[in-house]
């Protein structure tokens, strides 16, 4: 009976002892490139466990000391400061330099960037060497650079990227090289975000699909705007109730097209988003020499999109579309998912990410018409 009891107090002590090693000799479990890019972006990553996060989710606290900052600043800020063109430039994140001392006072906030030289004794750096393992710090010696991602660290849909190298120019190669694929974590983490706050809105009810060759996620606080079933096309509209000089109009379109080859293409695109703005949107256009062409990814499946400004001359009004389009061989159907923001008060972008996020929720069905 004594020894149990003692095995037990033992047990207790060791216990007590492991909560309270301090923060730095606790290593943090991430992810390398590799897992982090072979992820779904639509998969938004949460952990009820740790408190919620808090700030601007646009702004990114980046953590670096002096020697590190001054070699990697303007490639870090020339990614994730990147600017984006809707009727006008705008900047989707603004980065922020914290001080590592004030750690405490950060570690809640959602978008964390840490810049580490393993040869270095200096605070950022020190402090992410004694987070990671030894294995991680074997790998940078061997591999001069590498970054390293971990979801709720320290909160709730929190994200944190560090950026870990022999030194602050192999640092500085990696996010050259590396421009789009760290950006790309954020951008998506921000649509996940919208989506995942987005959802705790009921969806269109099930009725609203049965006539349609795909079935995805559209709050019920939008309503059916155009419906042209005959000639394979459904808009839908979201338009505030009230106050609405200060909130947008957003649209929703998908038209799909029967074939039996994939003649899809960028001009194929450019041409037929042309002739359904002209034609449901009574005569909204564009100006083919200034949009913005390129892929994407829709969970794993490749998109082309286009994206610039609209006009409507005939009622004088603007605003910032981006279209999307992909063939499914399977059901033998091109699908085009057209986005756009009327907004004359405000920035367009934030809403245009969030209906790129429901369009990320479009999954291709066979109709009963089909």
């Amino acid at each position: 009976m004594f020894k149990n009891k003692y095995v037990i107090i033992l047990l207790i002590i060791s216990f007590f002892v492991s909560c309270n090693k301090n923060d730095s000799e606790t290593k943090v479990r991430t992810q390398g490139v590799n897992q982090i890019i072979a992820q779904s972006r639509n998969l938004l990553v949460t952990d009820s466990r740790k408190p919620r996060t808090y700030g601007h989710p646009q702004t990114i606290y980046v953590f670096a000391d002096t020697h590190v900052w001054t070699i990697v600043e303007p490639f870090l800020r020339d990614s994730i400061e990147r600017t984006f063109f809707t009727t006008e430039d705008e900047t989707l994140f603004n980065i922020v330099l914290a001080d590592i001392n004030n750690i405490r006072n950060f570690n809640r906030y959602n978008n964390l960037v840490f810049l580490s030289d393993i040869n270095s004794t200096s605070p950022v750096s020190n402090y992410v060497n004694h987070l990671m393992s030894e294995n991680i710090i074997k790998g940078i010696a061997e591999n001069r650079s590498s970054m390293f991602l971990n979801y709720n660290l320290w909160a709730n849909d929190q994200i944190v990227l560090f950026f870990i190298g022999d030194g602050p120019t192999a640092i500085r190669d990696y996010i050259a090289t590396n421009y789009n694929s760290y950006f790309r974590l954020l951008y998506d983490r921000f649509i996940a975000r919208i989506t995942f706050s987005s959802k705790r809105l009921k969806s269109l009810p099930d009725a609203t699909f049965r006539e349609l060759p795909f079935k995805m996620y559209l709050p019920e606080t939008y309503r059916i705007f155009r419906k042209d079933l005959e000639n394979n096309f459904i808009s839908f509209i979201w338009r505030s109730r009230e106050n609405q000089e200060r909130n947008p109009d957003m649209y929703f379109a998908v038209y799909w097209y029967p074939t039996e080859n994939n003649t899809l293409d960028i001009n194929w695109l450019a041409e037929k988003r042309a002739d359904i703005a002209w034609n449901y949107y009574e005569e909204d256009e564009f100006d083919i020499n200034e949009i913005e062409t390129g892929t994407t990814k829709f969970a794993d499946r490749e998109v082309l999109f286009i994206s610039g400004r609209w006009q409507n001359k005939k009622h004088f009004i603007g605003g910032a579309f981006k279209s999307f389009a992909f063939y499914e061989p399977e059901l033998q159907m091109i699908y085009l998912i057209d986005t756009s923001v009327y907004f004359p008060a405000g920035n367009k972008l934030r809403y245009l990410l969030e209906l790129e996020g429901f369009a990320n929720t479009l999954v291709p069905i066979k109709s009963n018409n089909n």
